[in-house]
């Protein structure tokens, strides 16, 4: 990867610290799945869980199986003598959903003597290796043989069942609904034949799986807990299954209707379904502290990094705070970043600049997407090339703003480039950079040409500063006082 020149320059000669990037308690226990969490934790100044780990902590504590939300469902279809469908991706990887999440519900059903329980499978092959269907299908047929209940009724490859392509999700929709889809007898066939004709688990075509009783479709009033606690992938299944303008306008003639929907995460504003794990807004943030002590503060983006800047970084609220701006440019499409490795980076950069130069703002978050994003498709030529852009841009506003009296903290939310492996690439639970650069503030060089070179390799390894205390920092230097809720600590005088 190339050696970025003023990145380099700001870490051997400014204060800095290697931050822990996420994790709680002192480790990692899953992947970084979603940025939101990484920039929920900046903003918030506090450990925010990530989805996958707060479900975890719900079967660890048992609190899962009183899930209000989940219970309900249950209750609902038990009362109306309906069945219960599970639908989701089967992983262990933790990105899009857990296994251990089905098990667990598998195993409320059991508590609650629920009997007419059926699971469609999404197959995966993209976080999960190819290959690992069968070995998740034996861990469900188990825990179906432990609990005495339990079938499975279908199963799909995320190529249908998680796309944005409408004809695929009709697909998948007429298979649920109207049992218009092969069907073979057993799962356990139904993967052999697809490993046979070539298919791996991501492409394997929607087909029901047929028991004693024929099929088991999707009825009227029947109740459909979604266990993808990542809602992004599997949004246009549940939109068309729940949705009747959404079935008309894809012009499908046989619908259904009355469905009693539970969603592990928040899916939808609007769309009627219960939320087992719904998140309440974040208070004591750093840009409500902001606002409350009138501090001016802009936010500048591409619009592939809105979210990252604004309802993140506000803890999960979607309205500007007072005192609060935002610059949201449009971003390139994916076919045109061999052209454009910086993406609206040049844009961003030209607008950073005269913002500090008005001297109208106490705070201003900026946010490049293009080394992120272009190093998700794998190709190492290209992400050098986004990290060298960055690293201009990076330049251009630390002159800018040492020019304006200004202090410039750079960061990141987590790490991704420099495990770049030539294939599609996820980010990574690593440490990353904190700098902070200003006039009054430069490092002793000599006293670090000194230093133990031991002592930076146990830094990285074993980083005590984390995200949660970027936001202590940053109120310190604007004169504001810590909110109670903060666990972090401020950096200032413990950089390096």
């Amino acid at each position: 990867m190339n050696k970025p020149p003023n990145f380099t320059n700001y870490w051997r000669e400014y204060p800095h610290k290697v931050l822990k990037a996420f994790g709680q308690e002192g480790k990692s226990p899953t992947p970084i799945t979603d940025s939101k969490f990484g920039h929920s934790t900046i903003g918030s100044g506090r450990i925010v869980l990530q989805d996958n780990e707060l479900i975890n902590r719900a079967i660890a504590d048992k609190s899962f199986y009183r899930n209000r939300s989940l219970n309900a469902g249950f209750d609902y279809a038990k009362k109306n003598h309906q069945s219960v469908h599970l639908i989701g991706l089967l992983s262990d990887v933790g990105v899009k959903a857990n296994i251990n999440h089905l098990l667990a519900l598998i195993e409320l059903a059991y508590r609650k003597s629920f009997k007419d329980l059926f699971l469609d499978i999404i197959s995966d092959g993209l976080n999960s290796p190819v290959g690992k269907l069968p070995e998740f299908i034996t861990k469900i047929n188990d825990k179906f043989r432990e609990t005495g209940l339990g079938k499975i009724s279908s199963i799909s490859g995320r190529d249908y069942a998680m796309t944005n392509v409408p004809r695929k999700i009709m697909e998948v929709f007429q298979m649920l609904v109207n049992g218009e889809a092969e069907m073979i007898d057993s799962t356990e066939e139904t993967v052999k034949r697809a490993y046979r004709n070539g298919l791996s688990d991501y492409q394997i075509k929607p087909t029901l799986i047929k028991d004693e009783n024929g099929i088991n479709t999707l009825k009227n009033g029947d109740v459909i807990i979604f266990f993808n606690f990542r809602p992004e992938k599997i949004k246009l299944l549940t939109r068309v299954l729940i949705d009747p303008n959404f079935q008309k306008k894809l012009g499908l003639k046989k619908t259904i209707a009355d469905l009693y929907v539970v969603t592990f995460t928040k899916y939808f504003k609007t769309l009627n379904t219960q939320i087992a794990f719904e998140r309440a807004q974040l208070s004591q943030t750093l840009p409500e502290m902001l606002a409350r002590y009138q501090k001016r503060n802009l936010r500048i983006a591409e619009k592939i990094k809105e979210m990252q800047v604004t309802y993140f970084f506000n803890g999960g609220r979607a309205e500007p705070f007072a005192y609060e701006e935002r610059h949201i440019f449009e971003s390139k499409k994916p076919e045109d970043f061999g052209r454009y490795p910086a993406m609206s980076g040049d844009i961003i950069t030209k607008d950073a600049i005269a913002a500090i130069k008005s001297r109208h703002y106490d705070f201003i978050l900026i946010n490049f997407a293009n080394a992120d994003t272009i190093a998700h498709s794998g190709n190492i030529g290209l992400t050098g090339r986004a990290v060298l852009a960055t690293d201009k841009f990076l330049g251009q506003i630390v002159d800018t703003n040492l020019r304006d009296n200004g202090i410039t903290l750079i960061s990141a939310d987590h790490g991704i480039v420099e495990q770049i492996k030539g294939t599609k690439t996820v980010h990574t639970t690593n440490p990353v950079p904190f700098i902070m650069i200003s006039k009054e503030k430069k490092r002793d060089l000599i006293k670090g040409a000194l230093a133990n070179p031991f002592s930076m390799l146990s830094k990285l390894i074993s980083p005590v500063a984390n995200l949660t205390d970027i936001a202590p920092t940053i109120l310190e230097l604007l004169n504001i006082p810590k909110p109670p809720l903060m666990t972090g600590h401020s950096l200032l005088n413990n950089l390096e």
